[in-house]
């Protein structure tokens, strides 16, 4: 089963209150973000067993109006995704 990759402008619902270290509340968990863009590591086999192939894989995500990359965890639509 293939794992949908989500594309630039999609609305996502974050899964976790993110604080900085400063202690400023960033993101709240329930708040909805859109994506700016999306980091994906091309697929590719295998070096220690060339039969095997890895999919494209979801690497980092940019939201709109945030500053960072953020992982899909982060993220409620990706968080169980693998």
């Amino acid at each position: 089963m293939a794992v949908k990759i989500p594309e630039v402008g999609d609305t996502l619902t974050v899964n976790c209150e993110i604080i900085t270290i400063g202690g400023q509340i960033v993101l709240e968990r329930g708040e909805k973000v859109v994506i700016s863009d999306v980091v994906i590591e091309a697929g590719h086999y295998s070096r220690l067993c060339p039969d095997i192939f890895y999919p494209d894989r979801l690497v980092w995500i940019k939201l709109e109006g945030h500053y960072g990359l953020w992982q899909p965890d982060t993220f409620e639509e990706l968080c169980n995704q693998k």
